[in-house]
């Protein structure tokens, strides 16, 4: 019997090289134990300025994922014009949860 869940993202294993590692505290989740999603996109954002500047090696800004999500919308992009730019920049690991989070 195959696993069903094989195929999803959950069965992936991760890829790049581990930027951030936090736990989130109860003043971070909600009333049923959930954490707060701005809370993740949050600690997404500190992870890939963290990587922005070792590449850069200096300061940097990172991109909104609210620019990404209007672009996205707007349909401005297409999801390889994204991934083929986080290639070029050689950003893919820290543009992938953006991403997957588009779709």
């Amino acid at each position: 019997m195959s696993d069903p869940v094989a195929g999803s993202a959950a069965a992936r294993t991760p890829q790049g090289t581990l930027t951030l590692q936090t736990v989130p505290m109860p003043a971070d989740t909600n009333s049923g134990g959930d954490v707060f999603g701005g809370w993740v996109v949050s600690q997404m954002d500190i992870a890939a300025g963290t990587t922005a500047m070792d590449r850069a090696q200096g300061r940097c800004d990172t991109v909104a994922i609210e620019a990404l999500r209007t672009a996205w919308d707007q349909r401005a992009v297409t999801m390889d014009d994204l991934w083929s730019a986080a290639q070029t920049v050689r950003m893919s690991n820290v543009m992938r949860p953006y991403l997957e989070s588009l779709t």
